[in-house]
Order: C-alpha cells, then sequence, then structure tokens
C-alpha cells in the first residue's frame, strides 16, 4: 500500500497477548516496526529498549500504567489507544455500570503521563467523556492484522468457542449452552496466532459483555477476519457492523439458545452472514489501512491534543447510581443528557 511517510519508525507497546493480533506483521511494508513488552509493574530502566529505538510513532495501549517520566525520555509522538469499555450513550440513552466507570477513572490516569494524543475505541463514550470534562483526540476503532488472521480450510471440532474471562454475567448466558454443545471456552493462555485453529475449529464464534452494559468488543472483528460466524450480544453503534448483516445478535439467554440451535442446523445461512462479516473487516477494518491513517495524521499534526479538567462531581453521580440502582437517583444524571 503506498505510503507519504513509508517507513517510519514505529514502537507498539503493549502486553501482546491483548493487542498484538491487531497489527501482527501487517505494517512491516510500509514503516519500521518493533514491539515493546509493557507490564504494569514495570520500572523506567525496564524500558531502555524503547528509548534506545528512537521511534517517530510511540503507540501505547493501557498508556495509564506506564511509569511517569518515560515519555519525556522519547523523541517521537507518543499515542495511547483506550480499550477499555466506559459508559456511553446507546441509542439515546446512558448506558453505565460500576465496572466500566471503574476502567473509566483508572483511564484518567494517562492524563498526567504526556501523551502526544489519546484515542478511544469504541465513539459512543465520547459524550460522555466531554460531559466530564475529557476531551480526547478522536476515536480509533481497533483494527485486525487480516493479512494473519485470515480464513483456512479446516474440520470443525466445536459447535461453540468463546475467547474472555469469566463473569457471572457470561456464565448465566452460557451455562446452558455448555451443557447441551461442544462448548469451548478458552480463558487465558492461547491468543494471537496459537487462537487461530481453534477459530477454525469452531462452528460458531460467541461475544458477549463482561456486564450487562452494551459495548463493542474487538474479539468481533478478529473472529470475522478468519471467517467465522459469529453470534454476538448487542453492540455499541458503529458505522462498521451491522447485526443480521455481519453476525447476528442475540437479546437474552434463551434466545442465545434458540439462535444457536438454529444456526446450527442451517450452516447455509451462517456461512452466509460469515462471508459478509469477512468481507466487511478486510473492507475497513485492516490493520494496514487503518494504521497508516492514523500514523499519517499523528506525523501531521492533524488531531486535537487531549485535554482533562474532570468534574469530579459528576463521577460521583454516576458511581452514586452506580452502586445502588434500584434507588431514585437518575435525576443525577440530568447533566449527562444530551440533545
Amino acid at each position: 500500500m503506498a505510503n507519504p511517510i513509508s517507513k517510519a519508525r514505529v514502537a507498539f507497546i503493549c502486553q501482546p497477548e491483548y493487542f498484538q493480533w491487531l497489527y501482527e506483521s501487517d505494517l512491516d511494508d510500509d514503516f519500521q516496526v518493533r514491539s515493546f513488552r509493557m507490564l504494569y509493574d514495570m520500572q523506567l530502566d525496564d524500558y531502555a529498549d524503547l528509548v534506545a529505538y528512537n521511534a517517530d510513532v510511540n503507540i501505547f495501549f493501557r498508556g495509564e500504567f506506564i511509569p511517569d517520566g518515560l515519555l519525556s525520555r522519547l523523541r517521537g509522538k507518543s499515542i495511547n489507544l483506550s480499550s477499555e469499555p466506559f459508559p456511553n450513550y446507546h441509542k439515546g440513552r446512558l448506558n453505565y455500570t460500576l465496572d466500566s466507570l471503574n476502567r473509566l477513572r483508572s483511564f484518567l490516569g494517562c492524563f498526567s503521563k504526556g501523551f502526544t494524543y489519546i484515542f478511544h475505541y469504541d465513539a459512543t463514550s465520547l459524550p460522555v467523556l466531554e460531559r466530564l470534562g475529557v476531551h480526547l483526540s478522536g476515536t480509533f476503532y481497533f483494527p485486525i492484522a487480516t493479512r494473519v488472521y485470515r480464513p483456512e480450510p479446516a474440520a470443525k471440532k466445536f459447535d461453540l468457542l468463546f475467547t474472555g474471562r469469566s463473569t457471572d454475567h457470561r456464565e448465566r448466558l452460557f451455562g446452558r449452552l455448555k451443557h447441551h454443545f461442544n462448548f469451548l471456552h478458552i480463558v487465558h493462555g492461547i491468543f494471537g496466532r496459537d487462537l487461530i485453529p481453534y477459530i477454525h475449529q469452531s462452528r460458531i464464534l460467541l461475544n458477549a459483555h463482561v456486564e450487562p452494559e452494551i459495548s463493542i468488543e474487538p474479539r468481533v472483528p478478529l473472529y470475522m477476519s478468519c471467517g467465522a460466524f459469529v453470534i454476538s450480544e448487542e453492540l455499541s453503534m458503529n458505522p462498521y457492523l451491522s447485526p443480521g448483516t455481519h453476525y447476528i445478535q442475540f437479546d437474552s439467554e434463551s434466545d442465545l439458545f434458540d439462535k444457536v440451535g438454529y444456526y446450527l442446523n442451517h450452516p447455509e445461512d451462517a456461512n452466509r452472514i460469515a462471508a459478509a462479516g469477512l468481507a466487511r473487516t478486510r473492507e475497513v477494518l485492516s490493520a494496514d489501512r487503518c494504521f497508516a491513517a492514523l500514523i499519517e495524521g499523528v506525523l501531521g499534526g492533524g488531531f486535537p491534543e487531549p485535554l482533562a479538567n474532570v468534574k469530579n462531581e459528576y463521577l460521583e453521580r454516576l458511581e452514586l447510581c452506580c452502586r445502588y440502582p434500584h434507588q431514585e437517583f437518575e435525576h443525577l444524571l440530568s447533566v449527562f443528557e444530551i440533545a
């Protein structure tokens, strides 16, 4: 792919088991790319190799956990790509849980680090952040390394596959399925390229939220990029993936159970939707295209600088409503109303 900033030096700093599948080797034709491992307890000296690499663009995931003073040692632009679900607006309604609020509180720590730009992966959270006095550089929906994660022929060994940690919400959705079908649930330990054969060997890939709170998980286009058929909880509104066209949406445990049974018995319908999801992912969420646009904008100064003047009182109102959901505190959230 032609790129006006070809061979810029790009560093990805993250835990690879969570984020490497977003880029893998797909950018290597256009940029000089290196990956650097980030763990939450690493100190400044542990980043000596990153500093020595002297990248033009440093792309961090979970940048709130890097040590203070690191970014001042880096010559190039420093970007934080926010990856956790936050309170958001979905179909005009404020959507929040204590889990997403706690993730938001943790994320706010990145503003003291000195990032050049900060992006969030889900546009539906930006209006909530702005009400809180938090203004980001924009939205960056997470892409997929489509050259690595692609369809391959494989015999089907599993009816269902889900990759992600177990929560009460997920187990309520999955319990009956695990009893009646050949269900593979990979909680941890298998990721990246090692995960691909399990995706190919599964008839249906499932997506469920951590909590009963609408969001959009990057695992959905990952599955699609491998040619998989996906059944998902409702996703937050986005410009890329549509239920009924690229995946099948379920609305309850019983709805999920019924749809799994239907599509296991009607593979021709599942295959048609899987093909549409694969084509859409390749069209709009390929890593080379998406990261090239981001890097070009970053080096060209094409994004606003982030700014945070957090209204802590608004956070406290959200927390009160999270902790006491059955009390009549909803009027406290009028400060978040949007036209």
